[in-house]
């Protein structure tokens, strides 16, 4: 709405999206132990065609750079785009999933997922130009470890795109330990748009080369009354960052409040900060102590 106008403004969005998939199984043992394998042969395709939106408001940035892994993970990302100025887009996907499921963890319950591989690839019809070759795995060997890798390679080029895997590993009590590796050729800006707000900000719009570190996550259940958790990354490049966090989390007897303190070490705006929070947590309930992912839901799957 224009008030010095009296209108409205609108514009109009067409889009498309088609999604043809099956799937075969077969069942086998390895060694006592009976497993399900199943296929999934699919074909995705999601277009967006709209007008030219330059001179339209701009309340929503859009991201300056797409994350490819992101749309390969779910196409109707192209469609479901809730920026102010959507691009032209028209992707065709072929993708081969391939799932692993053994017996029920307890009768009556869903089959249990060993783990998911998927590969695929794609056509870029506006860039006129294929989209990367990447590979899903997701493997659970167990309860307590969890191996994801998730990586894309430009058949153009010929390199490795962009890569991230991780391994972690939890325990009945609640502890948990998790190392990852995140690399990414060419990552680019993050957002367009922002006004500039001093040198540091403006350093998130300078191109960076490669993002190329390693993360490390834990947190320990120490007593019934503290918990401690930390995570960093630490950059293997030489003109890289590092930063973290590390902190405790002291729990009262009635479990309705607790005490959390925390240091912090920003990569932007490079700068030292520490946080003493008090949180009402409930009447002998309690929410989640941090951000850090220490109580992983166990993914359970089962095919009908």
């Amino acid at each position: 709405w224009f008030p010095n106008v009296a209108q409205f403004a609108s514009r109009s969005l067409y889009t498309a999206r088609a999604d043809v998939r099956t799937r075969f199984g077969r069942r086998f043992a390895l060694g006592t132990l009976p497993l399900e394998h199943i296929i999934e042969p699919r074909v995705a395709y999601a277009g967006v065609f709209a007008p030219n939106q330059s001179d339209m408001p701009l309340f929503i940035p859009a991201p300056a750079k797409v994350e490819p892994r992101l749309i390969d993970g779910d196409i109707r990302l192209v469609t479901d785009d809730p920026t102010d100025r959507v691009k032209d887009a028209s992707l065709l996907q072929i993708q081969l999933g391939n799932l692993l499921y053994g017996p029920a963890r307890s009768e009556g319950g869903p089959a249990r997922r060993y783990g998911e591989l998927r590969i695929g690839s794609g056509y870029d019809f506006h860039a006129q130009a294929f989209t990367r070759l990447f590979a899903l795995l997701d493997f659970n060997p167990s309860q307590t470890v969890d191996v994801s890798v998730d990586g894309g390679w430009n058949p153009e080029d010929h390199h490795l795109e962009d890569m991230r895997a991780s391994l972690s590993w939890q325990l009945e009590a609640g502890h948990q330990f998790r190392v990852s590796y995140h690399y990414n050729r060419n990552p680019g800006p993050i957002f367009e748009g922002f006004l500039a707000r001093g040198p540091e900000y403006d350093a998130g719009n300078t191109r960076t080369d490669r993002v190329n570190q390693i993360d490390l996550a834990t947190y320990i259940i120490a007593t019934r009354w503290l918990e401690l958790y930390a995570e960093g990354f630490r950059s293997l490049e030489g003109s890289g960052s590092n930063g973290g966090r590390a902190g405790a989390v002291f729990i009262s007897t009635c479990k309705c409040w607790d005490l959390l303190t925390e240091f912090e070490k920003a990569a932007r705006t490079n700068d030292k900060r520490v946080k003493i929070q008090f949180r009402l947590t409930g009447l002998g309930q309690r929410s989640s102590p941090s951000n850090v992912d220490r109580r992983k839901q166990v993914r359970e799957g089962s095919y009908f």
